[in-house]
């Protein structure tokens, strides 16, 4: 009973951290979002925070992920409405991160020095294989292959989750943004709209993937590490 309470409570806040999460991405976009948009991120983060909850219990590190889900699905609209990953919601991010390491040290853990050495760490390996490869996929596409604010979310995904659970996000990440690119081309076809081009929100697809490690990081980091050493 105690566990299902935490559940819907989670639900219920995240309900409501959901609908922050619109006003801030409205306030970030120059265009106007759909009105069932504002619907959509109460649901997303709403069984986002649950999900979280059901997992972790009430702990810090529930709270620290379900801050996460809200930015996440902030710069998920942004990304939907205008193709662009505001770098304020990246801060915001980082500054959740820097206050759950602080907390942890004071219950006992880490140093938040080594803690914050570690997770930078974690960030550098991710992005800077992944910068290196979109360099070189630009420069033999002759066009841009990944837009610097979905780079930065891979970062991000390293900085929280570490990098072997980064790796495994990456994977993730390429998959259900190739099926959302998909489902978002035969609608196009269907509908006789034209699909956008080239350029896709990836945002949405790297938010779903980090929602999946974050619930199986520990099972992932393990598995990274057998398949690796």
């Amino acid at each position: 009973m105690a566990g299902a309470m935490v559940v819907g409570c989670a639900a219920v806040l995240g309900a409501a951290g959901g609908l922050v999460a619109w006003a801030c991405a409205a306030r970030l976009v120059s265009a106007d979002l759909p009105r069932t948009s504002r619907l959509v991120a109460a649901v997303a983060c709403a069984l986002a925070c649950a999900g979280i909850a059901f997992r972790f219990g009430p702990t810090p590190e529930a709270v620290e992920l379900c801050a996460l889900s809200g930015v996440l699905v902030c710069v998920s609209l942004t990304d939907l409405a205008e193709l662009r990953i505001p770098n304020v919601c990246l801060a915001c991010a980082v500054v959740v991160r820097l206050a759950y390491l602080a907390f942890a040290a004071h219950a006992g853990g880490p140093s938040f020095g080594s803690a914050l050495l570690v997770s930078l760490r974690d960030a550098l390996v991710t992005g800077a294989p992944l910068a290196a490869l979109v360099l070189v996929m630009d420069a033999v596409l002759g066009s841009a292959s990944m837009g610097g604010g979905d780079l930065k979310l891979f970062c991000l995904g390293g900085f929280f989750f570490g990098w072997r659970a980064a790796l495994v996000l990456v994977f993730v990440s390429c998959v259900l943004g190739l099926a959302f690119a998909l489902v978002r081309a035969a609608c196009a076809r269907k509908e006789n709209a034209p699909n956008g081009g080239h350029a896709f929100p990836f945002g949405p697809a790297i938010a779903c993937a980090s929602w999946l490690v974050a619930l199986c990081s520990d099972g992932v980091n393990g598995m990274v590490s057998s398949l690796l050493f």
